[in-house]
């Protein structure tokens, strides 16, 4: 080929690519005009999940002067509220989460979020810390990126993230969206960030788009519901499309911390594997008719009162045939476990458990990887699921827990003490070296201001809470 010929393409694709450019020019000017009319995005839509309709949970109060729950939403909060006009100096706290973060089986009067505030109190009284609980009941993270758009608006200086749990509690379906690629997902989270595509948005209007499965406004758990246990089948295409809707939406969150200008504080959540069985297990339903039922079979042989030996013996049966029996991985492990091993066998046992129970009400792996992977992006972290790990054996300690993932109230203070220590790594707050003297005194007449019936009443819903998770809603215990 000619020198000649090769110059004369070359032209060709400078021109071409140059006209292409001066295309995009117009593209580019409007996306910064609107960027800079409209200011960085709070927002985000779900392309799986719709919760437009959920409202906004705080309103103001016949005075005007905060800003309090709607008593509306009080079947899935507590009473919570902050002044409409922000004090200066105040720091403004906002924690989001699930009813680990309200506080459940008790409330917010011993959960992390309280003694957080007591820890600031303690740390830096010239700023006085204005702690604001939004754990809701139940409530996944598409529903609490809900209610981070809302907070976003009312001038935080830190949200705290503790979300995870939840998120296989609603029935949804996922229909064309189950099964996007890699690409798609990248385009859709650049669309979603793209002020020039929320202005044609706003100008075409909702119907103009394609619409997501819309959930209804305020949750609608299966096992609120009697006989909702019965819903829950094994089904792993489902469950991963679950956990990756999770990751998309958690990635979202710290995103838009990150635009509004607010740091972010999230926690990698921590469940009980070792004294909570998984909630329903079956067979693997690709497995032939009469396998399945052979399972089932053997299954009744470990659950019923036959001794040890021979239960053990089962196990091995069913996990040859089906490795990720939720029911045999569990009692495998934990039969090692109580015996005193704790190598990568045990652990792996009650990890598959875990994460293959029919029922899920604990973080999966893939959840758990997905938050720890978000935490290098995040202003400041703190790894519960290690925190609570005391041996160092990759298995969180059972005795910090009340059920199946809520902490005790010892590890909600422990959780807070973490949270501060990250935040001062951080820079975000300066700590007196008087803070733990201080901090055990507000703690001591704290407690002393909640009263026996408090704990009364956490220890009554605590038997309702296992009640609830057992699948046994609306049933009474006789």
């Amino acid at each position: 080929m000619s020198t000649k010929r090769k110059m004369s393409r070359r032209k060709v694709w400078w021109f071409r690519s140059l006209a292409i450019l001066i295309g995009l020019l117009p593209l580019v000017a409007a996306e910064i005009v609107l960027r800079i009319v409209d200011g960085p995005s709070v927002t985000w839509d779900d392309p799986l999940v719709d919760v437009s309709r959920q409202p906004a949970l705080f309103i103001p109060n016949e005075s005007g002067d905060r800003f309090v729950v709607d008593p509306q939403r009080g079947n899935y909060f507590q009473p919570a509220s902050f002044a409409t006009e922000k004090v200066a100096g105040t720091r403004r706290v906002f924690v989001l989460g699930g009813s680990t973060v309200q506080g459940r089986p008790y409330a917010h009067e011993t959960a992390f979020s309280t003694w957080l505030s007591l820890w600031m109190q303690a740390a830096d009284p010239d700023h006085p810390p204005e702690v604001v609980n939004v754990g809701g009941v139940s409530y996944a993270s598409y529903r609490v990126s809900r209610l981070l758009e809302e907070v976003l608006q009312h001038q935080p200086d830190l949200i705290v993230l503790y979300t995870g749990h939840n998120e296989f509690l609603e029935d949804r379906t996922y229909a064309v969206s189950r099964h996007r690629s890699r690409w798609q997902r990248w385009v859709d989270d650049v669309a979603t960030a793209s002020a020039t595509v929320r202005f044609v948005k706003k100008r075409l209007g909702r119907d103009a788009e394609p619409q997501s499965p819309t959930l209804a406004p305020e949750v609608n758990a299966r096992l609120d519901h009697v006989g909702g246990l019965d819903a829950y089948r094994r089904d792993p295409s489902w469950r991963h499309s679950v956990e990756a809707d999770f990751d998309a939406t958690i990635r979202s969150m710290v995103d838009r911390c990150r635009h509004a200008g607010v740091p972010i504080l999230v926690c990698v959540p921590a469940s009980d594997r070792v004294r909570t069985p998984p909630f329903k297990t079956t067979a693997d339903p690709r497995l032939s008719d009469p396998k399945q039922r052979w399972i089932d079979r053997q299954w009744q042989v470990v659950v019923s009162e036959k001794d040890g030996s021979e239960k053990e013996s089962v196990c091995k049966q069913i996990l040859q045939a089906d490795p990720l029996h939720a029911g045999a991985n569990y009692y495998s492990g934990r039969q090692r476990w109580d015996g005193g091993i704790r190598d990568q066998t045990t652990r792996t046992l009650l990890t598959v458990a875990r994460d293959h129970d029919v029922c899920p009400l604990r973080a999966t792996s893939p959840i758990v990887t997905s938050v720890r992977s978000i935490t290098v992006q995040a202003d400041a972290s703190v790894d519960v699921a290690k925190l609570l790990d005391e041996d160092n054996d990759s298995v969180e300690d059972p005795d910090w827990f009340v059920d199946h993932i809520h902490p005790s109230i010892a590890g909600h203070q422990r959780i807070a003490q973490a949270i501060l220590r990250s935040l001062q790594r951080s820079g975000w707050i300066q700590v007196s070296e008087d803070a733990e003297a201080t901090f055990s005194q507000l703690r001591d007449q704290h407690f002393a201001s909640l009263g026996e019936e408090y704990f009364l009443r956490g220890r009554a819903r605590l038997r309702g809470l296992q009640q609830w998770a057992s699948g046994r809603a609306g049933q009474s215990d006789q």
